[in-house]
C-alpha cells in the first residue's frame, strides 16, 4: 500500500479548534439541558454562545475541508510517500533496487522505519485528558512498586527475627 505524505499543518490546527469548538458546544448543550431557570438572562447568554459555536464549528468545518484540498496541490505534497510491504524481505529488495517510474528520473529513496526506541513519544500531542490519566496509572504504579516489595521485605525480616530468637540490639 501506498500513501502519499502530504503538507497537512494547517489542516492539523483547524482540526484542533474544531475539536475544541465541538467540545465547548457540547458542554453548553449539556449546561443548558440541566438550566433549572429558561427565561433567566443567563439562558439567553447561553442560547446566542450555541448559535455563535455551531456557526464557528460550521466555517471550521469547511476551513478543513478547504485545507485538505489545498494540502493536495501544495507542492511540499506528493513527492513522498510511505509504502507498507508485507515483509521484511520486499522492503530488503526494493531498498537495493532503484525503483524508477517509467521514463521518469527521480529514483525512489528507501529507508526503513524508525524503531520504537528512535520515537520521541513525548513529542506526540496527548490531550489533557489523557496526559491526566497517564500520570494517574504512573502514580498509582509506582506507588504499588515501592510499597509492596518493602512491605513483603520487611514482614519477611521480621518473621526471620521472630523465627530464631533474636533480640534487637541498639
Amino acid at each position: 500500500a501506498a500513501v502519499p505524505v502530504l503538507h497537512h499543518v494547517i489542516v492539523d490546527k483547524n482540526l484542533e479548534k474544531l475539536d475544541q469548538a465541538q467540545l465547548s458546544l457540547l458542554r453548553l448543550e449539556e449546561r443548558i439541558s440541566t438550566s433549572r431557570n429558561p427565561e433567566s438572562e443567563r439562558m439567553k447568554k447561553m442560547l446566542s454562545r450555541r448559535e455563535f459555536l455551531k456557526e464557528k464549528i460550521s466555517s471550521t468545518f469547511s476551513a478543513v475541508k478547504k485545507a485538505q484540498e489545498d494540502s493536495k496541490l501544495d507542492p511540499r505534497s506528493g513527492y513522498s510517500y510511505i509504502i507498507l510491504f508485507r515483509s521484511q524481505a520486499s522492503a530488503t529488495i526494493a531498498a537495493q533496487t532503484l525503483l524508477q517510474d517509467p521514463g521518469g528520473d527521480r529514483g525512489w529513496n528507501v529507508a526503513a522505519a524508525p524503531a520504537p526506541d528512535d520515537v520521541n513519544f513525548q513529542s506526540l500531542w496527548l490531550g489533557p485528558g489523557q496526559r491526566w490519566y497517564r500520570s494517574i496509572v504512573a502514580l498509582v504504579t509506582v506507588a504499588f512498586i515501592v510499597s509492596f516489595p518493602i512491605g513483603v521485605f520487611t514482614s519477611s525480616m521480621v518473621a526471620l527475627t521472630a523465627g530464631r530468637g533474636y533480640q534487637a540490639c541498639f
